[in-house]
């Protein structure tokens, strides 16, 4: 496997969880946890893979998820 699949693979669990509960507060600390990496490692192998930090990526899933439910809902308003 190549070094981008491996650190994909190694951020796997970060992303699946902000994926999941991108609504949840989390910290990069959480999220270096569920990947068995420090912190630093973590956010550094993120950056790197992703083009942007954690909480970045979350965010932007966030926004997402609102801008889709306001399109298939049109009863919702900002």
């Amino acid at each position: 496997m190549n070094e981008n699949g491996l650190q994909k693979s190694n951020i796997s669990p970060a992303l699946l969880y902000l994926e999941n509960n991108s609504a949840q507060p989390c910290t990069v600390e959480q999220l270096a946890r569920l990947c068995y990496l420090s912190p630093s490692r973590l956010f550094y192998l993120f950056k790197k893979q992703m083009g942007c930090t954690p909480i970045t990526y979350k965010n932007k899933i966030t926004i997402q998820k609102i801008a889709q439910s306001l399109i298939l809902d049109k009863n919702k308003s900002i």
